[in-house]
């Protein structure tokens, strides 16, 4: 009978050495966020289009995740520098993505005849607006003060990744990474209290804002490693989308009903019949996401997820 090597047990044969598990840390995590944002900026194109300006956003908001973390290790002033930089550069691409945002919805809900009218007509006035805010969003990304900032950030990576303070430095940043957990759990504690007191959309949205803080800060863990956050992540990642739909929602009802009081928007036919059956629909579907909410709310306060 032939025996495979596979099977053979070898007298004196080394055993097999098994590959060292590869260790994460959060200085690796933050080399990994900040390459990837500086190639996003050498990488923009010239019209600002939808999937760069939300890639950017996304990016941006992580980075500054690290950043609140590593500043620890840095001169206030210096930290406060780059906290700013980043979050102009957040702003001018979160301005243009709520704009996105807005016209998708305007040019693909399903709307009755009457409202699609409309609705096609705001979106129409959309593109000059965009242009003027992606204007913005490229003096952002050409700031000196941003350029500056990334520099300085890499520098402060690079100089506590040196093996002589490299121990201490994880072990300080580890610490600040379980505090600002702890105090982002607190906050969405607060946030989803608030929600279930008042359940108003403005306090759905706040929050939606809540869940994304903490969110950010789970990612960070999980990009080291630590165990039992994939699970909560899931589920913070579906309820973010819920509410998120929701508060597009909201917007898109008070942009539309703000038009109605316009003396040419009141005289399309059959506009009137068409927002009101529309808007019952609407608060129906947004109803069911705000219960949705609070039964989601309930148990991860109760820790049932």
């Amino acid at each position: 009978m032939s025996i495979s090597l596979s099977q053979q047990n070898v007298e004196g044969a080394p055993a097999p050495v098994e590959a060292p598990a590869v260790v994460i840390s959060l200085l690796d995590v933050g080399r990994h966020r900040l390459n990837m944002l500086q190639k996003m900026i050498a990488a923009r194109d010239a019209e600002i289009s939808v999937d760069y300006v939300h890639d950017l956003r996304v990016g941006t908001r992580r980075l500054s995740e690290v950043v609140a973390l590593v500043g620890g290790l840095t001169e206030k002033h210096i930290a406060s520098a780059i906290v700013t930089a980043l979050r102009d550069l957040r702003q001018a691409a979160g301005e243009l993505r709520d704009l996105d945002v807005m016209h998708e919805h305007l040019e693909r809900w399903r709307l009755p005849a009457a409202l699609k009218h409309l609705a096609h007509s705001l979106a129409a006035e959309m593109p000059d607006r965009r242009e003027a805010l992606a204007t913005k969003l490229r003096a952002a990304l050409a700031s000196p003060s941003l350029s500056a900032a990334l520099v300085l950030l890499s520098q402060i990576i690079d100089a506590h990744a040196n093996e002589a303070v490299r121990v201490e430095s994880l072990a300080l940043l580890d610490r600040a990474l379980a505090r600002r957990q702890k105090r982002r759990r607190k906050q969405l504690e607060e946030a989803f209290g608030k929600a279930a007191r008042k359940q108003t959309a403005e306090a759905l949205h706040e929050a939606r804002i809540a869940v994304k803080k903490l969110r950010h800060v789970l990612e960070l863990a999980d990009g080291i490693g630590r165990r039992g956050v994939k699970k909560e992540l899931r589920f913070f990642k579906k309820l973010q989308s819920s509410l998120g739909t929701h508060h597009d929602v909201h917007v898109i009802v008070e942009t539309l009903q703000a038009q109605l009081a316009r003396p040419e928007v009141k005289a399309i036919k059959g506009l009137r019949p068409a927002w009101t059956k529309w808007l019952r629909q609407t608060n129906r579907k947004q109803a069911e996401i705000a219960a949705d909410f609070y039964r989601a709310a309930y148990l991860w306060r109760n820790n049932l997820i």
